[in-house]
């Protein structure tokens, strides 16, 4: 970022102190940020080297360029003919993802409107704030060019009111490129789009300032694109207008004959110069004052420039400035190149400043000469050239000019005009910025460099506060990848990492879906490089932000250690405030203290169970109180056998008050019965368990499928080990002294029990799963005389419980234990399926195992506050922006494949038009985005069953077949259930593989199906049937379910019949195949064939409502036998089709009539 540093803010006073000395008689505006696409130029860098270099960022297109382009080649060969023109490299390419669209909905958009929004976005990123969550009140002030694109072809005025037609209007449209981009980003500041012609963008500039100044906004967004489709088109030269006969533009020489059109966007991000400066914005220039005005009549015509019009303007530019006309040094002309432009806009500009010294020269440039004319974007593209220029402190060069044109008299003005680069030393840079439109609406600007007294640079704090981590996210992948690269390679062009990592926390977008967490260190940018890679060696934290619901663990026995917490309690005061209220809550319970037993690094205590299971209860009681602190919260929660007592406090069954003496008690009580051992075996249960017998042990918990603990008498015990290492069987002894979960308790159960009679359980806030029954329990069960006790004898069925979250849609689970023991436990289950996250570990600095947490939780998904939480002090400073995906998205120019319609398609479209007004569309609409949303869930379900996750980091159709064993014959059904998807926008396909576009939202399910309901007409059958078919999904794909059977249920087809024939979608299609057969029958030659192909469950009959005549029923019937699999129903009653296919074998010349009669049939199914 240009001039600014940035650190603590100064104060109002000394800032209004300072402009008002500077500037006593205006209202600065400072430009803080800016993107731009130009011919050659995709960002500003380029577009400055070019300027720079002198760059001509034309094209000459080859003949078989044009043609492919669509031009006649009667044009093509045509002498007047200039086959120049400019490119936007990518111009139909777009991040729908990113941007939340449906491929059909992005490719209804212009391009103009969908490459203004991302450099919307690159221009906030660009002046240090997150696009989409800009805290100040923004405006956005756009202009477009005429759309061209193709796809605007699909309007018809008499479908605006549909919604794809409305869909089209508004991607096509210039009145909406500035409420999208508003929208889109969610800025609450005016959105106007603006058109006053070739000055569209620098008005557009004028009107942002004016609003800042105005106070109705406190910053703004303002600049225009223009864009043509085909960009390889080139012109036809005509004498006397503005394109010049050979494709050059030579402003202000005398062989100047005109311009050329260009292609091209920008915009800059705009704030009063005192709010710029106290948020320690980085000012890249100030727009000192703009004027606008109209010529009138004072011309020849209505498209010609005026003098006075054009005069008049710039005076009041510099009037509103308060500054000489002799401080300017430099004026981006209008400068189009054409003789009579340049002769007016010259004379203009004489008047205004012939009374400045003959060694005071003032140089003179147009942009024109590099890009051509960018009509609603000229303006933008001369400001950004003009800011750049005062900024950097250099005057690119003036193309193609050699001879100074004489009717200009150049020699007896002020004005010069460079042919190389110049530098430009002034201590402040002061320039004039021209844009006049057709029409005659001028504008004027006055830019300059930020003067040094506002340069204000402050050392950076150090008090030791350093950011700690670097956080990115995306909305893809690929995306997150390139983005990581990319901070990999601005940390090896030494930037600072600190700052960077600040500015990525603070001014960069972190909600996105897939996310990056990488500690900050001297390997971080080999280890962003070897992530982006793909590299799973990397030491950064990765994920995907649709990763489900959360559970908190809270850890049994054997998890304590002493001085756990000690760290935590000196820096956390929630968890130092809990972890006190538990110190008084077993105060007379225990002598020396529970505090006295954690802290003291030579007590012995917590080898006892009456200290070490009230520490652990109380340890993670006060870890979750922290968390919570931080913003955490949890879904579910359950606890590994003592761990349970913890749990269900923080789910808010029980107060510290009423646990903490009990599980004092429970402790005391364990420890009389603290003989016997424990061993943990990495083997399945059913194999061990005849094993177990024989020895007579008790199962104690089952934490995996393959690890098992079972307890016992001490020589049982070791003999029980023998036996493992003769077979063969890993185990692992566990160092404690009891042997919990056996028999050996029995003595003590009673006395428990009898501890536990007066507990009483309240409803709890969070649902809690039960380690003893695997399931949800509530109030009630808590509350059965003998839980605590079956729960202190009953083996703990941790990997059961895990199993029960996992199917309520957990996928992260946080440990508030001491130790991560269940995180390890966990993690050998589910380490590629789940995130496992631990708030301690033995012996561990207390902030260096949070901070990892922190990191893992944000690779996971989850909401907090990550600016408060990870923020050290920093400056911000230039970072990567966002890695738009170059995807294209383009809707072909429709073409004709036959004749104009004839009465088929006109029969077909006369009954689609008349029988859509009996259609409740807003209803059908609804309908249609329920049951897209509900698409989605069950597929990506399948795709989850299949192969896991595997979908995050892409998987193709034979990899989803292969890994869920799914049938061959489905293999073309996936495909399109994968392709749907990728139409709706929630998948996308890269090289064939497929990746999650947007989190699916399967806990919306329920509510789905029931939002479903009340859109099918009172048919209750429609969304059962739906839902029994996407519920099976993968039992009829996999071949365990007859899909027959599912969709009709013992024969019965209600489902499918009232959605073909009494639903009013089914009925309205219905009689427009019955209108179109009605005439093909009329038209069609006997001896041509057509048959109805139905899907398996199909009888032979036409749709319902087709009321043909039986000589012509008999003519269009198939002679194919009823499916065997159709239902009983179907068969019995010649139930309607499910699916209308009309197929040909052309014999006679009549092939035209059915062609169109299935064109009606195939748009009207997609519409």
């Amino acid at each position: 970022m240009d001039n600014l540093r940035f650190s603590s803010a100064p104060t109002a006073d000394s800032i209004d102190a300072s402009i008002a000395q500077r500037y006593p008689d205006c209202e600065p505006v400072a430009v803080i940020g800016y993107a731009c696409h130009f011919p050659e130029a995709p960002d500003g860098e380029t577009f400055w080297r070019n300027l720079l270099e002198g760059r001509e960022c034309s094209r000459r297109f080859t003949r078989e360029a044009l043609l492919a382009a669509g031009l006649d080649t009667a044009i093509i060969d045509d002498p007047c003919y200039v086959n120049i023109g400019t490119v936007l490299d990518n111009a139909d390419c777009f991040d729908a993802t990113l941007f939340g669209y449906s491929r059909q909905e992005a490719e209804s958009i212009d391009p103009q409107q969908r490459l203004f929004l991302q450099a919307v976005w690159h221009a906030l990123e660009h002046a240090g704030y997150a696009p989409g969550a800009v805290p100040h009140k923004t405006g956005v002030f756009a202009s477009s060019r005429m759309s061209t694109y193709p796809g605007r072809e699909a309007l018809n005025v008499t479908e605006v009111a549909q919604v794809k037609g409305l869909q089209s209007l508004m991607g096509n449209d210039k009145d909406y490129i500035a409420t999208r981009a508003a929208y889109k980003l969610n800025l609450h500041g005016p959105a106007l789009s603006v058109q006053t012609a070739c000055s569209s963008s620098l008005v557009a500039v004028h009107l942002a300032c004016e609003s800042l100044r105005a106070g109705e906004s406190d910053m703004a967004v303002a600049g225009g694109v223009a864009l043509s489709f085909p960009q390889q088109a080139g012109y036809r030269y005509q004498p006397g207008m503005i394109f010049s006969p050979d494709g050059h533009c030579r402003p202000f020489d005398a062989s100047a004959e005109g311009t050329w059109a260009g292609n091209g966007l920008g915009c800059v991000v705009l704030r009063r110069l005192k709010d710029a400066l106290l948020s320690g914005d980085p000012i890249i220039a100030v727009i000192l004052s703009s004027a606008v005005n109209n010529d009138g009549n004072r011309k020849v015509g209505y498209t010609a420039p005026s003098v006075a019009g054009q005069q008049a303007v710039i005076e009041e530019a510099l009037m509103l400035a308060a500054i000489d006309d002799r401080q300017i040094g430099y004026i981006e002309t209008h400068g189009t190149g054409t003789p009579l432009g340049d002769a007016i806009e010259i004379e203009a500009l004489r008047n205004v400043y012939a009374p400045r010294p003959p060694q005071q020269r003032c140089a003179l440039g147009s942009v024109k000469s590099n890009v051509g004319h960018l009509d609603t974007a000229a303006g933008i593209a001369g400001l950004l050239k003009t800011v750049l220029a005062v900024s950097r402190g250099k005057i690119p060069p003036m193309l193609n000019f050699h001879t100074p044109n004489p009717a200009l008299k150049l020699e007896e003005s002020p004005f010069t005009v460079p042919v190389t680069a110049q530098e430009w030393q002034d201590e402040v840079r002061y320039a004039g910025v021209s844009s006049f439109g057709i029409g005659g609406t001028n504008c004027h600007m006055i830019v300059a460099s930020l003067p040094d007294e506002l340069n204000i640079s402050y050392p950076a704090a150090d008090d030791g506060s350093k950011s700690s981590a670097l956080l990115l996210s995306a909305a893809s992948d690929t995306a997150l990848r390139q983005l990581a690269a990319d901070y990999a390679a601005a940390l090896r062009e030494n930037a600072d990492a600190n700052n960077l990592a600040f500015t990525a926390l603070r001014a960069r977008r972190l909600d996105l879906p897939f996310r990056l967490a990488a500690p900050l260190n001297h390997d971080t940018a080999a280890a962003l490089s070897a992530w982006a890679g793909a590299k799973s060696t990397s030491p950064v934290y990765s994920g995907h932000g649709a990763s489900g619901k959360q559970v908190w663990l809270f850890t049994g026995q054997g998890s304590h250690w002493r001085t756990m917490g000690q760290s935590l309690y000196q820096h956390s005061t929630a968890f130092a405030d809990t972890l006190e209220r538990c110190f008084v809550a077993c105060r007379d319970m225990l002598t020396p203290s529970l505090r006295e037993a954690m802290f003291n690094p030579d007590s012995t205590q917590l080898d006892n169970m009456a200290w070490a299971q009230p520490a652990i209860v109380a340890f993670e009681i006060a870890m979750t109180a922290h968390w919570r602190a931080e913003g955490l919260k949890a879904d579910f929660a359950m606890g590994h056998s003592v761990g349970e007592f913890a749990a269900a406090v923080v789910c808010g069954h029980y107060t510290i008050e009423q646990v903490m003496p009990l599980v004092c008690r429970r402790g005391a009580l364990m420890q009389l019965c603290a003989s016997g051992a424990m061993v943990a075996v990495f083997a399945q249960e059913e194999a061990l368990m005849p094993l177990a017998r024989q020895f007579e042990l008790d199962l104690a918990a089952n934490n995996g499928t393959r690890h098992t603990v079972f307890s016992g008498p001490e020589a049982r015990i070791a003999e029980f080990c023998a036996a493992l290492s003769q077979h063969e069987i890993d185990y692992r002894r566990l160092s404690v002294t009891g042997a919990a979960h056996s028999a050996l308790l029995e003595p003590i159960l009673d006395r428990f029990q009898e501890a536990c009679a007066g507990l009483l359980a309240k409803p709890g806030q969070i649902p809690l799963i039960s380690t003893l029954t695997a399931e949800l329990i509530d109030e009630a069960t808590l509350n059965q005389a003998d839980y605590w006790r079956r729960h202190m004898r009953q083996p703990v069925r941790f990997i059961q419980s895990i199993q029960a979250a996992r199917k309520l849609g957990a996928r992260v689970f946080v440990e508030m234990g001491p130790d991560a023991q269940l995180i390890a436990s966990g993690q050998r289950e589910y380490r590629d399926d789940a995130y496992w996250i631990a708030s301690a570990r033995r012996k561990q600095e207390a902030s260096a195992v949070l901070n990892q947490a922190l990191l893992q939780l944000y690779a996971a998904g989850v909401t907090l506050p990550w600016a408060d939480l990870l923020a050290g002090d920093g400056q911000r400073i230039s970072a990567p922006c966002y890695p738009f995906a170059t995807e294209r998205y383009w809707k072909e120019r429709a073409t004709s494949a036959c004749e104009p319609a004839d009465a088929v398609l006109a029969a077909g479209l006369e009954v689609a038009n008349s029988a859509a007004t009996a259609l409740e569309l807003p209803r059908l609409e609804a309908l249609k985005q329920c049951a897209t949303r509900l698409h989605a869930i069950y597929v990506d379900r399948l795709v989850q069953r299949c192969t896991g996750d595997a979908i995050d980091n892409g998987v193709d159709a034979i990899t989803i077949m292969r890994h869920g064993r799914l049938m061959p014959r489905y293999q073309q059904l996936l495909q399109r259930l994968l392709n749907n998807c990728v139409v709706d926008g929630d998948y996308r396909c890269a090289e064939g593989r497929y990746y999650r576009a947007r989190p699916i939202e399967h806990q919306q399910r329920e509510i789905l199906l029931t939002e479903l309901a009340d859109y099918c007409e009172g048919y209750q059958a429609i969304p059962d049937t739906i839902a029994r078919a996407g519920d099976r999904l993968y039992d009829m794909m996999s071949g365990a379910e007859e899909p027959v059977a599912i969709i009709f249920p013992q024969g019965a087809s209600d489902g499918v019949e009232v959605l073909y024939q009494e639903f009013s979608f089914g009925r309205y299609f219905n009689q427009i195949a019955a209108g179109v057969l009605r005439v093909s029958s009329r038209r069609v030659s006997p001896i041509s064939r057509c048959a109805f192909l139905k899907s398996a469950a199909e009888p032979a009959a036409p749709p319902h409502g087709c009321c043909l005549n039986s000589k012509t029923y008999r003519r269009w019937s198939t002679t194919s036998p009823i499916s065997p699999h159709c239902s009983p129903a179907a068969r019995s009653r010649n139930s309607p089709t499910m699916t209308l296919c009309i197929t040909t074998s052309w014999i006679s010349n009549k092939r035209r009539s059915l062609r169109l009669c299935g064109a009606v049939l195939r748009s009207y199914r997609r519409g």
